[in-house]
């Protein structure tokens, strides 16, 4: 074997074809990252970007919140209101929530978030089966976008999530014009308002609060609550997916512009004879 100094390290017929091992597992390692990248996007569409609540100032689970989805939005409300034992759980369309700016709003990061996923796991799987003269493709370039989208679309989310509720003509689901000494009249700019359910309305004082700011707490709500709002799973998904394919575009790069296989050369067609 001369030593075996000089014999490079391969494997052998694959889908891939006869290629060096530290080129292939390169790929691989691309490969999973990219599609890891894609399942998060998936994942991003089925849990909250955004949510305000009301919750005990001594700490414990949400009296009321009302979640923000790609899909949907979430109202929760669970207490005494009026001096009655009250629980309300719904989901709806933001076009039946009268949200018809967030029905924009979230309709569009659908779209980004398909088309981010769509795109990270097809270059996956093909990073994963391609053969060797694929490095020439533009992979990088494409997990680099990748990267950008996932990773703009929350910080897009913190300039554009604040303005749009204070368009909408109530934070609440569903119901008449909202009541309460602090809440502001249904149809006025910035007027919002937590829904309770059956038609009971939580008052919310003026700004600073989710129309003005992305994130942020309110002492003394209520006397001993607080009211919170802020970023949900969704938002941290989309930036650790971005990081993953961010990191496979660091790899897929390595393998178009990096020295070709570290001077590790394919055998011969009759390395293998006996």
């Amino acid at each position: 074997m001369h030593g075996g100094a000089d014999v490079p390290r391969v494997i052998g017929p694959t889908a891939i074809g006869w290629i060096p091992m530290r080129r292939s597992i390169g790929r691989i390692i691309a490969g999973v990252l990219l599609l890891g990248s894609g399942v998060m996007l998936v994942t991003c569409l089925f849990v909250g970007w955004y949510t305000s609540a009301i919750v005990p100032s001594s700490g414990g689970a949400p009296v009321i919140a009302e979640t923000f989805y790609p899909v949907g939005v979430h109202s929760y409300a669970t207490g005494f209101f009026d001096g009655q034992p009250h629980h309300f759980d719904a989901w709806t369309d933001y076009s039946s929530a009268d949200l018809p700016h967030d029905a924009t709003l979230y309709g569009s990061l659908s779209i980004a978030l398909v088309a981010g996923a769509v795109l990270a796991l097809l270059l996956g799987v093909l990073t994963l089966v391609a053969r060797g003269g694929s490095r020439r493709w533009p992979a990088p370039l494409v997990a680099l976008f990748i990267t950008g989208l996932a990773v703009m679309l929350p910080m897009l989310m913190v300039y554009l999530q604040p303005p749009t509720l204070c368009s909408e003509p109530s934070f609440a689901w569903p119901g008449p014009t909202p009541v309460g000494s602090n809440s502001t009249a249904a149809g006025s700019q910035c007027g919002w308002v937590l829904n309770a359910g059956n038609g009971e309305f939580t008052g919310l004082p003026s700004p600073p609060g989710p129309q003005s700011t992305f994130a942020g707490a309110q002492a003394g709500f209520f006397g001993s609550y607080t009211h919170t709002w802020g970023p949900g799973p969704g938002w941290y998904l989309s930036i650790g997916a971005g990081g993953l394919a961010g990191m496979g575009a660091i790899v897929l790069g390595r393998q178009v512009v990096g020295r070709p296989s570290d001077g590790v050369r394919p055998p011969p067609n009759n390395a293998l004879a006996p």
